[in-house]
């Protein structure tokens, strides 16, 4: 709506207000404007709330979001009573009935509805319902205007029905919104449960029903008029009688204590009573009414034993008593035995059939062991149990079923393989375990609590007791103020535990053995190295050599790869550092080649296993180096106290003929 029809509308809408304010004073009947007879407290709140809203021009049409004004046509929810433009609800109810352009996209388009429904309550219509401009109570089209009574109201009773109540009787308020106010009549006199006193409820009320809380006293159902109910007054129906009374079994042989109201006992022995045969006893246990006739009547028994064929089939005369034999026919008898599964195989015989004979084939409970059993024994049967490991994986996924003979075996059943045992993994907090029992997942939280005060580190930020373990401790916003070990300013951060961050100053430090100085390092970085050969003299051996370690922090100590040296004549202990115009000169009686060698590790006697050799005496791991006389250098490990010793040279050298074309290696 454009701010020039607002303004419009404003300006018709106070023309007719006011012309509404000077009607009383023409001689009509002064009433309060926008009221009814009926006072609002009377209404529902809905009712009250709605009616506010329309009054003040504060109701809106959802559909729209436009006002609803006193003077527009308007559409009623019966579900939700909400009130809606008439034009906004026809133009809904229609796009509902068209089909959606996404409806062609799909594989398979869905059946268009049959009904359109409500924006706010979703309450469906049929695309029949005539939307038009009715009155609140629906009994009046398109209702005049009239200041006198509440918007879009005709005025006259609503005589609606209170749905969903039982009250019978009809609103007497005037046409009005939402739901009708509750009945102010009593109900018809109700009785409590159990009948002696009576009391009134609301005519709209639903009424479960009351209790008395006086004793019961009804008869119970067992029919002794002296056998009452004791309970307080209840609903339900009355409990069975507990007296005990004796009663004579069906045969009249034997007594028992039966509960009063029991019709009829059976004392489990055979009934014994004469049949109407005159011969013969019943042989049915103890069983109320009549015994069942004789089995050998001769008016009921019209054939063979087994029945196939009748006495005249046989050419025999007919039966004159029950003790007259029943004669064969001859055949096989075929009467389905008590196992269900075979039939009698013997000639036609007078009689039970004998028990079966034959064998079936059943396993364990697990199914891993088959076997034999008579084909009469229980048909729930199995062999038993052998001693096959199931190896389930159990409910919890961590653990396997160690039972034997498992009935479940290979089926995850949740009522069979529940693993019992607790779980006892740690919980987020780190400081408990699960005690629940064993389960797939995460575990949940950890439900202990502490009873002490958690604060941050500077102590300003404090979570009071009781404090869930687990719980972090409080962010803080103040400054950090723990000294720096370095002594430098801080840079701001926030209060917190562990170890502040690296301090970032930039400083001059030399490298780790000395040799040079390095500028703008991180304050932090406390060890760096050039690169370079230590070349610190070794104190071991007097200074006799050098550190040929990289640079590094003091002391140069001998290594443990050296010290292994010591022990291990095929270890090494590192290279001897020769200059580099170093060469070896062999002359033969046939060439001369000088060649640059590297010599290798010879050992002394009994150095391996005597420790206190001197020759390991001030020693510091690196080799001699010292020039022998066939002009290449000691490979011993350091000897100061003791002379090189006088082995064979074990460097290997390059000889070739005067010509040159042929050249070896050799020692």
């Amino acid at each position: 709506m454009t701010p020039e029809r607002q303004q419009a509308e404003a300006v018709a809408f106070s023309k007719w207000v006011g012309e509404l304010d000077r009607r009383p004073s023409q001689g009509q009947p002064t009433r309060e404007r926008w009221g009814s007879e009926d006072s609002d407290e009377k209404k529902s709140p809905l009712c009250r709330s709605i009616l506010f809203k329309l009054r003040c021009m504060q109701y809106d049409c959802v559909v729209c979001c436009e006002p609803v004004r006193p003077t527009t046509a308007v559409w009623s929810c019966k579900g939700c009573y909400a009130l809606f433009h008439l034009t906004c609800m026809k133009r809904w109810a229609a796009k509902s009935a068209e089909p959606s352009p996404a409806m062609g996209m799909l594989p398979s388009a869905p059946k268009l509805t049959t009904e359109w429904r409500c924006p706010l309550c979703n309450k469906g219509y049929p695309h029949s319902t005539k939307l038009e401009y009715t009155c609140f109570c629906g009994r009046v089209r398109n209702p005049p205007r009239n200041s006198y009574l509440d918007p879009h109201s005709c005025g006259q009773p609503c005589n609606a029905t209170r749905s969903g109540t039982p009250c019978p009787h009809l609103c007497f308020q005037l046409c009005h919104p939402g739901p009708c106010a509750g009945c102010t009549l009593q109900s018809a006199p109700k009785s409590c449960y159990c009948g002696k006193t009576q009391y009134r409820t609301g005519c709209d009320e639903i009424d479960p029903g009351r209790s008395c809380g006086d004793t019961c006293d009804k008869p119970l159902a067992c029919g002794n008029a002296e056998h009452r109910c004791g309970q307080l007054c209840h609903a339900d129906s009355c409990p069975k009688c507990t007296h005990v009374i004796k009663l004579t079994c069906y045969c009249g042989r034997s007594e028992k204590d039966m509960p009063c109201g029991t019709s009829g006992v059976s004392c489990g022995a055979r009934c014994g009573r004469a049949l109407g045969c005159g011969n013969h006893t019943c042989e049915q246990l103890c069983h109320s009414g009549p015994c069942a006739p004789c089995v050998a009547d001769p008016a009921s028994k019209l054939s063979c034993c087994c029945g196939k064929r009748t006495l005249s089939a046989l050419g025999l005369p007919p039966r004159t008593s029950c003790l007259d034999p029943i004669p064969s026919c001859g055949s096989i008898c075929g009467a389905r035995l008590l196992c269900g599964r075979h039939f009698c195989d013997k000639v036609c015989h007078s009689g039970a059939c004998a028990p079966c004979f034959h064998t079936r084939d059943v396993t364990c409970a697990c199914g891993g062991t088959k076997g034999a059993i008579p084909c009469s024994s229980d048909p729930n049967a199995r062999l038993d149990s052998c001693t096959r490991l199931c190896d389930t994986l159990m409910s919890c996924k961590r653990h396997r079923c160690s039972r034997r003979c498992c009935a479940a075996q290979g089926t995850a059943q949740a009522d069979v393989h529940i693993c019992t045992l607790v779980c006892g993994r740690l919980l987020p907090c780190k400081l408990h375990t699960c005690e629940n029992i064993c389960h797939p997942g995460h575990c949940g939280r950890c439900l202990n609590s502490l009873m002490t005060e958690l604060s941050c580190r500077c102590g300003r930020e404090v979570i009071q007791p009781p404090v869930p373990c687990g719980t972090k401790p409080p962010p803080c916003n103040e400054p950090c103020r723990v000294p720096r070990a370095c002594g430098h300013e801080s840079t701001p951060h926030p209060c917190h535990f562990g170890p502040c961050p690296p301090c970032v100053v930039l400083v001059n430090r030399f490298c780790a053995g000395g040799h040079e100085l390095r500028k703008n390092l991180p304050c932090h970085v406390t060890t760096i190295t050039c690169g370079n050969v230590c070349n610190k003299p070794r104190l071991e051996c007097g200074g006799t050599h050098t550190c040929s370690r990289l640079c590094h922090p003091p002391p140069c100590s001998v290594p443990a790869a050296h010290e292994a040296g010591l022990r291990s004549p095929t270890s090494r202990s590192g290279p001897v550092r020769l200059p580099s115009s170093t060469s070896i000169t062999t002359t033969s009686s046939t060439t001369t080649s000088s060649t640059p060698t590297t010599p290798t590790r010879a050992t002394l006697p009994n150095e391996e296993g005597d420790a206190s050799h001197p020759a390991r005496i001030g020693s510091c791991g690196e080799k001699c180096g010292r020039l022998l006389a066939c002009g290449h250098g000691c490979a011993m490990p350091c000897h100061p106290l003791t002379p090189c010793p006088d082995v064979p040279c074990m460097a290997q050298v390059t000889v070739s003929c005067k010509c040159g074309r042929i050249s070896r290696t050799d020692m």
